[in-house]
């Protein structure tokens, strides 16, 4: 069978350590119609690793190296580089086949040098990625890019340690796939889904004040922690909940209690699309109200079946990841 005849596949080179800035970059190939290939997503139970892999790199149509400072470390350790580079010694010249990217600032491996890179920590890095995939005749080059989402990210105010991770990371996950950070400006949840998002802005170069939004009433205009861009909405707490739910495309609430279920309830009541994570102590006030959510019993729109899976994934980067795909798939259907 000629390679025109075939799917065009696209092969993910990366280091495990940024193995959630690689599953985002998979997530959004996914969603562009582009075939691509990961080992924690493709790779089944009792499979040779090495020979699957191996297969994948050889029936690829291009094959993305994802750079990072880790990656470099280890060079050609990644039997995968050098598998791709004998690979590449059989395609036509001229034709793009390996396509060097970087996640972060960093260098690249002498054996790649030949190959010009695209910066995908960099506003319009995915973009140009598309276009090289395009001339590849591996996506169509005239389909639009889902614009930026409006994400409010809420929740409990003393939280657990385990909590915190996960709204860090989320928070960092929201800046990452290009989305914009509305926050509440308080203590526990939204300062550690702001810390997340803010060390995400500096890691791609990119300016807090336009992707972090701090919103506070004017009756208490201080928030919690001074970075971000801070705007004043409504003259109380109660105002001020309903104009965030409201401007925002995905509300995500964790944990909490009586206060992030009001912000649950107006997302419910104005049709928003609603990610709650986590649910009360069973003595608490709210704990029945966060059953009857986390069991859709409420609203059909929640995804249970897909929140009832990430409620057992203990690893906060991959659950964050998930919390994201799961924010597009609810406002792009």
């Amino acid at each position: 069978m000629t390679e025109a005849k075939r799917p065009l596949k696209v092969f993910l080179c990366y280091a495990h350590a940024d193995r959630d800035a690689v599953r985002a970059l998979y997530t959004r190939l996914i969603h562009d119609g582009v075939d691509a290939w990961l080992d924690k997503e493709n790779l089944l139970p009792g499979q040779d690793w090495e020979l699957e892999i191996r297969k994948a790199v050889r029936e690829a149509s291009a094959i993305i190296v994802c750079l990072s400072n880790q990656f470099v470390q280890a060079g050609f350790k990644h039997k995968e580089v050098r598998w791709a580079l004998d690979a590449a010694m059989e395609r036509p010249e001229g034709e793009i086949f390996i396509i060097p990217a970087r996640l972060e600032d960093c260098d690249t491996l002498e054996g790649l040098r030949k190959w010009h890179w695209v910066d995908l920590f960099k506003e319009d890095g995915y973009e140009k990625l598309r276009q090289a995939l395009h001339v590849r005749g591996i996506i169509g080059g005239n389909k639009k890019m889902p614009p930026a989402l409006k994400i409010l990210v809420t929740g409990g105010r003393e939280i657990s340690n385990a909590v915190g991770k996960i709204a860090y990371h989320i928070g960092g996950q929201v800046i990452r796939r290009g989305h914009i950070l509305i926050n509440n400006g308080s203590i526990g949840v939204d300062r550690l889904s702001a810390e997340g998002a803010l060390d995400a802005c500096r890691k791609k170069s990119l300016s807090p004040t336009d992707l972090i939004q701090v919103i506070r009433p004017a009756k208490h205009p201080n928030a919690e922690f001074d970075f971000g861009a801070k705007r004043i909405a409504g003259e109380t707490y109660g105002q001020r909940r309903d104009y965030v739910v409201d401007i925002s495309d995905a509300v995500i609430v964790i944990a909490g209690g009586p206060g992030t279920l009001k912000v649950a309830n107006r997302a419910l009541s104005v049709k928003k699309p609603l990610i709650p994570i986590g649910i009360g102590e069973p003595a608490s006030a709210s704990y029945d109200l966060w059953h009857r959510i986390l069991i859709g019993d409420i609203d059909s729109q929640i995804g249970m079946d897909v929140l009832r899976k990430l409620g057992k994934t203990t690893d906060a980067e991959i659950l964050a990841v998930d919390v994201i795909n799961l924010a597009e798939k609810l406002v792009h259907g």
